[in-house]
């Protein structure tokens, strides 16, 4: 097998008014998308293992059991560690639409854990063992009574209390400023102690990890359009100073700011007002 290179098996299924198909993903080594979009179609992600980093106009982490859904035409990229296995499920547009009409959740990207995630990944993974010809049909089901239960909200026992999905919104307006779990506590009307663990468990991170990836994710919309110096980019992203910004930067996207800056400059760059 090539080095870095995913292995990947397929199989399809037909869904009402519409078509699916599940493609189970495995990566030998660490692999990146860039920011992409899919037209025409919606995908559902759980990650079976290893670990998934996504970024949909905000960041996540998908750890085992963890479910992501991304409608057709949201930008995205993802990482994936070495070792990491998951599968998508595709689903062609006119299945989606239809769904939306009851259900609206469908509208919009998000993340779920909990028993009902765990339960779908490990019979998908049966269906993909067993390949027989009751494998397509079982598919189809799994998918359906899925995202049949996404309707009238994503339900808490997928892992989203309201609550959290709050202050996850707060952590990506606000991730330039200070963290206090504190305040954010407080807010939320939940003790320090169950909102840090609660969190971890839904996005696979701490608290200052996922305000360390917001900062760098805007880092580099910034570094990738416009010529705003280092230092004010470290600055308005949330970091003490340009040190700890390259530190920051590397150790999550791999290379620095500037060879960043450099691969991935648009053409022609914005200069900073």
């Amino acid at each position: 097998m090539e080095k870095g290179r995913p292995t990947t098996n397929i199989r399809n299924c037909q869904v009402h008014a519409g078509s699916a198909y599940f493609v189970r993903v495995t990566f030998s080594d660490a692999q990146s998308m860039p920011r992409h979009s899919h037209e025409g179609v919606a995908s559902i992600g759980v990650c079976l293992r290893g670990i998934v980093r996504e970024s949909v106009g905000r960041h996540g982490t998908l750890n085992k059991a963890c479910l992501s859904f991304i409608p057709e035409g949201v930008p995205h990229a993802n990482y994936f560690e070495a070792g990491t296995s998951l599968f998508v499920a595709v689903i062609d547009l006119p299945y989606i639409s239809a769904l939306r009409k009851s259900n609206p959740t469908l509208n919009s990207p998000f993340t779920a854990t909990g028993a009902q995630v765990r339960q779908f990944a490990t019979e998908v993974e049966s269906e993909f063992l067993s390949a027989d010809d009751l494998s397509d049909p079982s598919l189809e089901i799994l998918l359906m009574e899925l995202l049949d239960d996404f309707k009238g909200g994503l339900p808490e026992r997928f892992g989203r209390p309201k609550w959290l999905q709050a202050v996850s919104d707060q952590l990506r307006s606000s991730f330039a400023e200070p963290l206090r779990v504190d305040r954010l506590a407080k807010a939320a009307g939940v003790h320090p102690s169950h909102l840090m663990r609660a969190f971890r468990e839904t996005h696979g991170c701490t608290l200052g990890d996922f305000v360390r990836h917001q900062r760098v994710e805007n880092a580099k919309h910034l570094l990738s359009r416009t010529e705003t110096p280092l230092g004010d980019v470290a600055a308005e992203c949330g970091f003490c100073d340009q040190s700890h910004f390259n530190r920051a930067f590397k150790r999550l996207s791999g290379e620095s700011p500037r060879t960043f800056r450099r691969e991935n400059a648009s053409q022609p760059s914005i200069a900073k007002m």
